[in-house]
């Protein structure tokens, strides 16, 4: 069963619980990174640069949210991450909740987090609901010890992602990650 599918009359509340736990349980310390981890920063590279400068974007909204980038920048605490977490990719199994279809970034953890905001996709009555964003950032911030501002940049960061465009402000290569397995 997928995650989805434990949504029920327009409240994820248990979905997001679980996301959630499941989330963190995947950035436990681990001390070796599996081979081939692509950088988070630099996949989002022309994103931070637009936030930055402020080129290519006229609200002032953007200029706003960029005083929260040193927050989501790489840091010391880089860990593997999925890279592509949602309720479509969390199936539940004999051995409980499992995260599949990894994309496999190096990256603030943060970032892991951000999908969930606009999870379930295309169900806007869920997830452009202010007090469920609200929800979602204090509990991402309880179970992963990050705080609720940084995942109110996340919010924003998903919203311009998904809304505002800058998505295309990435370039293809940036677009198509490839993460080689081991046999």
């Amino acid at each position: 069963m997928l995650l989805l599918e434990t949504i029920r009359e327009k409240d994820d509340s248990a979905a997001l619980e679980i996301a959630a736990v499941l989330t963190y349980h995947l950035h436990e310390k681990t001390s070796e990174f599996p081979e081939g981890l692509k950088p988070l920063d630099l996949l989002f590279s022309s994103v931070f640069t637009a936030l930055e400068t402020g080129r290519g974007l006229n609200a002032p909204l953007y200029r706003k949210a960029a005083q929260f980038l040193p927050d989501v920048r790489p840091d010391d605490d880089q860990r593997p991450l999925h890279g592509d977490l949602h309720f479509e990719n969390i199936v539940s199994s004999p051995r409980g909740w499992l995260a599949i279809d990894p994309h496999g970034y190096l990256g603030n953890r943060a970032f892991e987090y951000a999908n969930y905001f606009y999870n379930p996709r295309l169900q806007p009555e869920i997830t452009d609901n202010v007090n469920r964003v609200e929800r979602a950032a204090k509990l991402f911030s309880e179970v992963s010890g990050l705080s609720v501002k940084l995942f109110c940049f996340m919010h924003f960061f998903m919203a311009a992602f998904q809304h505002h465009g800058l998505w295309r402000i990435m370039t293809e290569k940036q677009r198509k990650p490839h993460l080689k397995l081991r046999n």
